[in-house]
């Protein structure tokens, strides 16, 4: 029975989604199906004809569907009498009259003397009056006893007194934590089982298959003391040399099994879980070297990884994920969506703190790095040029964010910080790499001296990754263009007398690069919008408020375009009615026609056989 049910729940459902697809297959309008009458003055005032906008083919379709349903059926039923349809156009009026009674009498229900038994919920009312109680006492009557009487009458029935609202809602949550404390319950002895079965399977014993129940069943006595007296032989020097050969080369081949895509995958997981820096730094140079020698599954690994990250919001820079961005840096497939997921994060720094900047750096030298010479990316360039403005000598500075919006910040790279200071030269301990990343280097400079030596390292490290991004496009003809913002505030920073020396050949260096600047045409000018011309005086329809009733030439119009549409209608009425008959005598040609090619060739084989005798 369930097999049925579920058979019609899906046909039902089937049938459900199918009307559902059909009402929204005709609600929707084709666009190339539709018949547009272009109006060549808008005049206001007017009202939207009808002909403006036509749907030729839908209107075609409804008036076949019509059709069918109407002439059809009169034309199908024109020399035909159903199944109940009698023919009164002779008859008398007795005989309607007899037919109708007869009909009546039909319909009328005669089972009125049958006993109607009154039921509630389906049963009988008998089954609910009970007997009185049995008694061995014949003498004590049980429903007149003081207790049952109060009880019953005076204490709210046999089941008590009604209870309050309160009391259901107590009932019910005493039943849920109920429920609730026995799953708790059923989950912990599940891990209890779960930590206790190793210890578990030790005591149980493996019975066998049936073929060894039935050896042991056939054993004799002596089997059983040749069993337990078990020796054996002993081995030679040589077979246990060759044991232990084998041996070694199974764990061999075991671990270079695991040095191909086993090992780099534990490598992974190890520097998600460790917090050490050198172990992680360590663990990252071992598995960038496994890179050559692994197979698809560490590539499908790194796929999957990496478009887990896409899917997150927000993006922090942890070993994990930089593990990550770094190995997928490798492969030319997962490029794209690494710079997309580079340039995503770049976007959300905020440039407040030197841990922000130390950051950008990375990623803009991951992105430089693996980036085509023909691929541009807008947010590249932004950035840098946010980078060279936190370098110059104001307090605060604004900042260009990729959706064009500016903010105000502090230039915490300013020059002003550095530019007393003779002596000062970058520090290898700032460079910026994975693990003063995640030393805490650049969040844990409170002296003075610290800020101002991390100020210089990071700057410097800005106008190196600069002069990488211009020997990068520097044969791209827009390079002017591109670096125009850039040159600008460069270019004041070179002017800026007290500067370290490391930092003047720096500029230099840059300066002299970009001496030559290739010259660059626009191709497609972006030309004004054109000035929007005051309208003229509009136009106004005078015949568009009330007609006249009376006036027997738009009478005339109407009735001749009313008798158009009905001789249009009968037109279409009579070819339906045409291609029907035409279709229904070629069906009956064709049957007539395969009728008789069947008899002339049973004729021709009588024939044959004729002949034969």
């Amino acid at each position: 029975m369930t097999g049925r049910k579920k058979l019609r729940n899906n046909v039902r459902v089937k049938l459900e989604l199918k009307k559902r697809e059909e009402s929204v297959r005709k609600n929707e309008t084709n666009p190339f199906e539709l018949k547009r009458n272009k109006i060549k003055h808008q005049i206001l005032g007017r009202k939207i004809a009808k002909n403006e906008l036509g749907k030729p083919l839908l209107n075609r379709s409804r008036a076949y569907q019509k059709r069918s349903q109407t002439l059809l059926e009169e034309y199908r039923n024109k020399h035909k009498g159903g199944k109940g349809v009698q023919d009164f156009r002779t008859a008398g009026k007795e005989d309607r009259v007899i037919s109708k009674y007869k009909e009546s009498q039909e319909k009328i229900n005669f089972n009125r003397g049958e006993h109607i038994e009154l039921t509630h919920k389906g049963k009988p009312l008998e089954d609910f009056i009970d007997d009185r109680l049995s008694s061995d006492d014949e003498d004590i009557d049980i429903f007149n006893r003081d207790d049952f009487v109060e009880r019953t009458h005076f204490g709210g029935g046999v089941d008590g007194a009604p209870r309050s609202s309160r009391e259901v809602l107590q009932d019910i949550m005493s039943e849920k934590h109920k429920i609730k404390m026995e799953k708790e319950e059923a989950i912990q002895l599940t891990e209890k089982l779960d930590t206790q079965w190793t210890e578990l399977k030790s005591l149980l014993k493996h019975k066998g298959g049936r073929d060894s129940h039935h050896k042991s069943e056939n054993r004799d006595d002596y089997d059983t003391l040749l069993s337990q007296l078990m020796f054996e032989g002993k081995k030679s020097t040589t077979q246990e040399n060759s044991t232990h050969s084998d041996k070694v080369t199974e764990v061999d081949k075991s671990k270079t099994e695991l040095s191909v895509d086993g090992q780099f995958r534990e490598k992974l997981e190890m520097i998600g879980s460790t917090n050490d820096i050198e172990i992680v730094m360590k663990l990252l140079k071992e598995a960038v070297a496994l890179l050559p020698n692994v197979t698809r599954k560490s590539f499908d690994l790194l796929k999957e990884r990496l478009l887990n990250l896409t899917k997150l919001s927000n993006i922090r820079l942890t070993p994990k994920e930089l593990s990550i961005f770094v190995c997928c840096s490798y492969y030319k497939q997962l490029q794209t969506v690494l710079h997309l997921l580079v340039t995503k994060t770049i976007n959300r720094l905020k440039y407040s703190n030197f841990l922000d900047v130390a950051v950008a750096l990375f990623l803009l030298n991951i992105l430089l790095h693996t980036v085509e010479e023909g691929k541009l990316y807008p947010e590249m360039f932004i950035n840098v040029h946010n980078l060279v403005r936190l370098c110059m000598p104001d307090e605060r500075v604004q900042l260009t964010r990729f959706n064009r919006l500016q903010y105000e910040t502090e230039s915490i790279l300013s020059v002003r910080f550095y530019a007393d200071i003779e002596n000062i030269s970058m520090s290898e301990q700032y460079r910026v790499n994975p693990s003063s990343l995640f030393s805490n280097i650049f969040r844990s400079t409170t002296q003075p001296l610290d800020q101002k030596l991390v100020s210089y390292s990071l700057s410097i490290q800005v106008i190196q990754l600069v002069i990488a991004l211009f020997d990068k496009y520097s044969k791209m003809t827009i390079i002017g263009q591109l670096m125009a913002l850039i040159d600008r505030d460069i270019s004041v920073l070179s002017k800026i007398e007290h500067v370290p020396d490391e930092m003047k050949s720096l500029l230099k260096k840059y300066n002299e690069r970009f001496v030559t600047k290739p010259s660059s045409m626009i191709i497609n000018r972006i030309l004004p919008k054109p000035i929007i011309m005051p309208m003229l005086e509009p136009k106004f329809d005078e015949t568009s408020g009330r007609k006249c009733k009376d006036n027997p030439r738009l009478l005339t119009r109407k009735f001749k375009r009313e008798m158009k549409g009905a001789q249009r209608e009968i037109r279409k009425d009579a070819s339906f009615l045409r291609d029907t008959y035409l279709k229904e005598v070629n069906k009956k040609d064709r049957a007539r026609k395969q009728k008789v090619n069947e008899i002339l060739r049973d004729l021709s084989v009588q024939q044959g056989l004729y002949k034969k005798k």
